[in-house]
C-alpha cells in the first residue's frame, strides 16, 4: 500500500502518517519500496520483524477478548454483534 492509501484509510493527513511510517521504518517493521511499473510510486511494507510483532500483538488481543468474553451466553454475544455491526455502519458513514 502506499503511504497516502494509509494515511486516507486511517483518516490522518499524509504529513502525520508519513512521519508515524518513519518511526516504523527506523524500528525496521515497515520498509518503503519502489513500485516496479512506476517508479515515482512508492509502497509500504511490513518486514519479517513487523509482521512478528503484529502477529504477536494480535494474538494477545484475541486471547484478552477470549477472557473479557468466555462468561457472555450465545445470546449476549449475538446481541453485542448486531450493536456493533450498527455502530461500525454508523462510522463507515461519517
Amino acid at each position: 500500500m502506499t503511504a497516502s492509501g494509509l494515511a486516507a484509510a486511517a483518516d490522518l493527513s499524509p504529513a502525520t502518517a508519513t512521519e508515524m511510517l518513519d518511526t516504523l521504518v527506523g524500528a525496521g517493521f515497515v520498509e518503503r519500496q519502489r513500485d516496479e511499473t512506476d517508479r515515482r510510486v512508492v509502497r509500504v511494507a511490513l518486514t519479517r520483524a513487523g509482521r512478528k510483532a503484529f502477529d504477536a500483538k494480535r494474538a494477545q488481543h484475541v486471547a484478552a477478548f477470549g477472557r473479557e468474553l468466555a462468561d457472555l451466553d450465545a445470546d449476549a454475544l449475538e446481541a453485542a454483534t448486531v450493536v456493533l455491526r450498527r455502530l461500525e455502519s454508523y462510522f463507515d458513514r461519517l
